[in-house]
């Protein structure tokens, strides 16, 4: 996780991420294949994306719904779902270090 730092004015919003993962059984035929998810609640804030930065991710024909601001060394990985106010939301990029100075990450959301 990260420093035990008051992030409360920073970082206002509530959001769950899931963490999916599936194992197949070989040991029988047939194969089963069994998916676990794991929770867990962080503090970010969700960020409405400029005109400009959804152009840039048109241009890679992607569609970006939201941008998600997280302390940095948040618990939080490529493949997980991010939901916030009832609303699922998908990584669609590199999760990045905003500014480059080991405090802010900035993560690019789709809708699902």
């Amino acid at each position: 996780m990260f420093s035990n730092k008051d992030y409360t004015d920073e970082f206002p919003h509530n959001i769950t991420v899931t963490r999916s993962s599936t194992t197949i059984d070989k040991t029988k035929y047939p194969y089963t294949d069994t998916t676990t998810s794991i929770t867990h609640d962080l503090t970010g804030f969700m960020d409405t994306p400029e005109t400009s930065e959804k152009e840039s991710y048109k241009n890679m024909e992607k569609t970006l719904s939201r941008q998600l601001y997280l302390p940095y060394g948040s618990d939080i990985k490529s493949t997980d779902t991010v939901t916030f106010e009832n609303v699922k939301y998908r990584i669609i990029g590199d999760i990045e270090d905003q500014g480059g100075q080991h405090e802010v990450i900035k993560i690019p959301l789709n809708r699902i």
